[in-house]
């Protein structure tokens, strides 16, 4: 027993030994603090390795503690070193700046190293102090060929920022153009620049760096941003239908808002709606738009029956000849699917308002089923003031179906008599509208006879 537990021992000494000299078999050499590396030039990442043969890694660019993008996955360890475009990284180019790392781990994550200080990268081979905030554009704007942007910068870290700056267009890490140069601030937390953006330039995603003209290193980048062309674009804003919830085979209207979201005028066009579900084939109805400009908006409607179906699909399409040369063309079409609504709706008439005195005679009171499907069993409460409650049994009613009720009375007194029907007193039925179902009326009391049944004066879903 002495001897196994030894051999215990010995394989968990053996095995925490293993571990910690694992742990630290990765040591990031250069870049390793201090560096200035120009944008753009080759220069060597380089590690020591102690971890066994098969062990591969990946190296990984970081800014400011925040992961930027990998720079290469799946490279041997022992390599020791990998040939780097200062600022390439898989998925783009990082702006010049000066508080980068090299973070080296294995491909399990498991085991990592980094830089043990900030490196630069820099164009002017000094060390890059950010002092400097683009705040405009940002990703949000809206810059347009052809049209003048706002350029907007101010001071950060508490620093007093350049007199004067120099302004470039970047994109993916090289400089396009200059914009302006010595170009002196507002004040010295703030700086401001109308820019005319040339029509030469080519749409794209693009920053702007500002940089101080007599010491370079001190400059910011904006935000990426889109300059596009100036040119409309339609889009459909929202599409509704009225009612949300419509019942098959009644009204239902449908309404689209379109804005030209473009910075030039929509000449005038056309929109077709195509409505599948009223018929075997879809129904087409167009709509004449008339020109927009910048952010202005057009409403369509169009009201129609719903046919007894359940579903029902809604494809609107703007600009359907292409007369319009927009910014997007993927953006003219949405669907709206919806369903239509299914179900009994029960009411309530007094089908004889008027009774004879004194000979025994009828009171006749009727139920409709008004909705688009059958009703359930239910009761009907028939309420005659002096002459108390009667219940009736209701059966089931199918569409546009109506029975009427009868109940003999003796009345003594040509004095007219409060009658109350209510259909569905207990919610049997599960109806299209529920508030329909009490009707308070008067019954006249008539010496005189010859008064005829009145039918129901409701309109069915279903006719």
């Amino acid at each position: 027993m002495k001897t196994k537990g030894l051999i215990i021992l010995v394989a968990l000494a053996f095995l925490f030994i293993g571990r910690d000299a694992l742990a630290g078999c990765l040591t990031v050499v250069s870049p390793n603090g201090g560096e200035v590396w120009p944008p753009g030039t080759s220069h060597n990442i380089q590690w020591s390795s102690s971890c066994p043969p098969d062990t591969n890694v990946k190296i990984i660019l970081r800014k400011g503690g925040q992961r930027v993008g990998p720079i290469i996955s799946g490279i041997s360890a022992s390599a020791g070193s990998y040939p780097w475009i200062a600022g390439q990284y898989q998925g783009g180019t990082a702006p010049e700046g000066r508080d980068y790392r090299i973070l080296i781990k294995t491909m399990d994550n498991t085991i990592k190293d980094a830089s043990d200080g900030d490196f630069s990268i820099s164009s002017t081979g000094n060390p890059v102090f950010a002092a400097i905030r683009v705040t405009m554009p940002n990703e949000n704007s809206e810059v347009i060929i052809g049209k003048e942007a706002h350029i907007r910068w101010r001071s950060m870290q508490g620093v007093t920022l350049p007199e004067y700056v120099d302004i470039k267009l970047m994109q993916n890490g090289t400089s396009i153009m200059t914009i302006a140069s010595s170009v002196r601030r507002r004040s010295a937390i703030a700086g401001y620049y109308q820019w005319s953006v040339p029509i030469s330039l080519q749409p794209g995603k693009y920053r702007i760096k500002i940089n101080s003209t007599d010491s370079p290193g001190i400059l910011g980048y904006s935000e990426e941003f889109e300059i596009i062309p100036d040119m409309p674009d339609l889009r459909i804003a929202r599409m509704t239908i009225d009612p949300q919830r419509p019942i098959a085979g009644k009204q239902v209207t449908f309404t689209a808002v379109i804005v030209n979201d473009g910075s030039s005028i929509a000449p005038a066009s056309t929109a077709r709606l195509k409505i599948e579900g009223l018929q075997t084939q879809p129904v087409f109805v167009n709509f004449n738009v008339p020109s927009l400009g910048h952010a202005q908006k057009y409403q369509i409607t169009h009201t129609y029956n719903l046919t007894l179906h359940n579903r029902f699909r809604n494809t609107l399409t703007l600009d359907i000849n292409n007369k319009v040369v927009e910014l997007k063309e993927d953006n003219n079409e949405q669907v709206l699917t919806y369903g239509a609504v299914f179900g009994p709706d029960l009411i309530v008439w007094l089908a004889s308002p008027q009774v004879h005195m004194t000979t025994p005679d009828t009171v006749r009171v009727g139920v409709l089923n008004r909705g688009n499907a059958i009703s359930g069993y239910t009761n009907l409460k028939v309420w005659i003031e002096g002459k108390g409650m009667t219940i009736f049994r209701v059966k089931p009613l199918g569409p546009c179906e109506f029975k009427v009720f009868e109940r003999k009375e003796r009345f003594w007194t040509n004095f007219d008599k409060k009658i109350n029907i209510e259909v569905d007193p207990e919610n049997n039925v599960s109806e299209l509208n529920e508030q329909n179902n009490i009707l308070k009326e008067t019954l006249n009391v008539t010496i005189s006879h010859g008064y005829e049944l009145e039918a129901p004066l409701y309109e069915c879903i279903v006719k």
